[in-house]
């Protein structure tokens, strides 16, 4: 995809700060390969498309391994189950199921057409363990094939410090 300002860059998210959830929005984070935003800029609220084997990124830092509860916020409009994988750049992977759900718009009242994107209903997957080792400087979301697959969000719960 061609960023509107490639010398813009997002700083990486400090893992080793966080005492509570991390929320990694899409908007924040790369995407690449045949995955794109919704939006063609990546506007607040925005969500990943067409997720494919290549994905998205979103920079990291920690010095210390950490273990999370990783919630992915995603919709599939596929008819049958995709597998997420949520991985890092120093081999750490986990996968989990991502059952058919294409999620809907929700009604809003705006009296205006909005230029971003609009709300949806989304479902969840959870990945119990997810460790993030130390020295991790990408976290990257991927599936098991072309197309169908959107997500929003990958929410990190520390579960061990």
């Amino acid at each position: 995809p061609t960023l509107a300002r490639p010398d813009l860059t997002a700083p990486p998210i400090n893992l080793d700060a966080a005492t509570g959830p991390i929320h990694l929005l899409a908007h924040e984070g790369e995407p690449e390969g045949q995955t794109e935003f919704s939006d063609q800029h990546g506007w607040a609220n925005d969500w990943f498309v067409n997720v494919d084997d290549t994905g998205a990124t979103w920079p990291v830092t920690t010095h210390q391994d950490r273990t999370y509860t990783a919630t992915i916020h995603f919709n599939n409009t596929n008819e049958v189950n995709r597998t997420l994988t949520l991985g890092t750049d120093t081999g750490a992977t986990e996968s989990v199921a991502a059952v058919p759900f294409p999620g809907e718009q929700l009604p809003v009242a705006d009296r205006v057409k909005r230029k971003e994107v609009y709300p949806r209903t989304w479902s969840t997957a959870t990945l119990e363990g997810f460790v993030v080792p130390a020295g991790a400087t990408e976290l990257r979301i991927t599936t098991d094939g072309p197309g169908g697959v959107s997500v929003k969000e990958v929410t990190l719960l520390p579960t061990a410090r």
